[in-house]
């Protein structure tokens, strides 16, 4: 059986196996660790930085001269340490993923909110996820990133913002978003008009307008068609229903004839 000091030994002489190295490795001793932490293979220093609790080996291998080492190093550092400074400085990183994994764990707001322009668009999803603030997410709805966009739409509670995405974002899957959490009928009255089946499908699922699910029941799509003749028959099936839906039709019918 090894002794320990004589693995360790061996470990940083770089004259172990590489799968005893692995075991090491796996066994996550921090004092293993820190001296696998110099081996001159890049691969071995990638798993340490990789499973390494420890800070100061972590930032040993954050200035590591392999790049996906550094990396690597500084997303674990970001995911363990408490010390909101070296996060700052994370944040300013060339590698997008570092300053992400920064972004996720910085409590400041303000400085978050600081993060809209940043140039990665994983990093402005991340600003859109951790802060509730509508003036974000209204500067962040016309982002040039789809992506970005499809964050804000799932966040926003701003009618007129969802209005706005959902009448003119080019995105299909921003619109179906929208179409999907809106709570005005106007507004998925206008988005039946959609050029694309999906917001079309998204709408008929939830639109309570019978005079729009008439329409709908024509649609070229045989799925939209199918789930608006469907919904038309529950809401003539239930006379509660029928009757308040025939009322409001007259309604309707009378107040438009009066502006006639």
């Amino acid at each position: 059986m090894i002794k320990a000091n004589s693995f360790l030994k061996r470990a940083s002489q770089n004259t172990l196996h590489y799968l005893d190295i692995m075991s090491l490795v796996e066994s996550q001793d921090e004092n293993g660790l820190s001296q696998l932490a110099t081996h001159d293979d890049p691969r071995i220093r990638l798993e340490v930085a990789e499973v390494a609790q420890n800070e100061n080996t972590l930032k040993q291998l954050a200035t590591d001269q392999d790049p996906e080492v550094r990396e690597s190093a500084k997303i674990r550092i970001a995911r363990i340490t408490k010390n909101q400074n070296l996060l700052l400085q994370f944040l300013e990183d060339e590698n997008p993923r570092v300053r992400m994994a920064a972004a996720k764990f910085i409590q400041n707001k303000d400085i978050l909110k600081q993060l809209v322009t940043d140039e990665s668009y994983l990093v402005r999803c991340l600003v859109v996820q951790r802060i509730e603030d509508e003036n974000i997410f209204s500067q962040l709805a016309t982002d040039k990133n789809f992506k970005v966009r499809e964050e804000v739409a799932q966040r926003t509670k701003n009618e007129k913002l969802l209005e706005q995405m959902g009448l003119n974002d080019k995105n299909v899957d921003t619109r179906v978003i929208v179409a999907k959490r809106t709570q005005s009928e106007d507004l998925l009255k206008k988005m039946a008009e959609d050029k694309h089946f999906a917001v079309r499908l998204a709408v008929v699922k939830r639109i309570k307008d019978e005079n729009v699910l008439e329409k709908l029941s024509e649609d070229p799509d045989f799925e939209v068609a199918e789930i608006a003749k469907k919904r038309l028959q529950e809401l003539h099936s239930s006379p509660k229903i029928a009757s308040l839906s025939k009322t409001v039709n007259l309604f309707y019918k009378t107040v438009q004839a009066s502006y006639n």
